[in-house]
């Protein structure tokens, strides 16, 4: 990519003989887009991808689920991402299916970049409570959690796995510890948002 930015401001792409020192400031270099609020098709994902190569960024942070929708397929609560669950204007019958994120996380590792998913919780979660007729403070929420961070932990590769956690006042104080306890049994390191 550092040969290919120099060919592009060089006359007539001519390169003379030379020698490049490149090395990236930071380990992560990211960009995150709420596609639980936004739905971009896989197609949008991959252009985006594609110009995070291009400018050496190598993690995407997929926002999945927010106040409009819980974007990602469920196989245990299909409920989750059913259309009727989500805010009417923020395009409702759109989601992903889990073999479609499978597919965009291969396609982001070929152009070294790390996918890391975003469940929200317990806040930005209308959808959730919609769906499942549960507060995600609840014994039955975590449950359902817990569940949906295994079929994600099978999706994502990455070490880390982001919790949001975020702009909600947490009531139940078990939530966070059972939430990181729960990403942890799959190997991943937790990732939150802090205040």
């Amino acid at each position: 990519q550092t040969l290919r930015q120099i060919a592009e401001f060089s006359p007539k792409s001519q390169l003379h003989c030379g020698e490049i020192i490149d090395a990236p400031a930071f380990k992560f270099r990211g960009y995150m887009d709420d596609i639980g609020r936004n739905f971009r098709t896989i197609d949008q994902l991959k252009k985006v991808i594609d110009l995070m190569s291009r400018y050496k960024l190598n993690v995407f942070h997929a926002h999945l689920t927010d106040y409009p929708a819980w974007r990602l397929e469920s196989k245990a609560y299909p409920k989750l991402t059913a259309p009727e669950t989500r805010y009417p204007t923020r395009l409702p019958k759109r989601g992903y299916t889990q073999a479609e994120m499978r597919e965009l996380v291969v396609y982001a590792a070929a152009r070294h970049v790390e996918i890391i998913p975003e469940m929200d919780m317990p806040g930005h979660s209308t959808y959730f409570k919609r769906a499942t007729g549960v507060d995600m403070q609840t014994e039955k929420g975590v449950e359902i959690l817990k569940t949906q961070i295994a079929e994600w932990a099978k999706i994502f590769p990455s070490q880390y796995f982001h919790i949001g956690s975020d702009e909600v006042r947490i009531r139940m104080k078990s939530f966070i510890p059972s939430m990181v306890a729960a990403v942890r049994s799959h190997g991943k390191t937790v990732v939150q948002w802090y205040k």
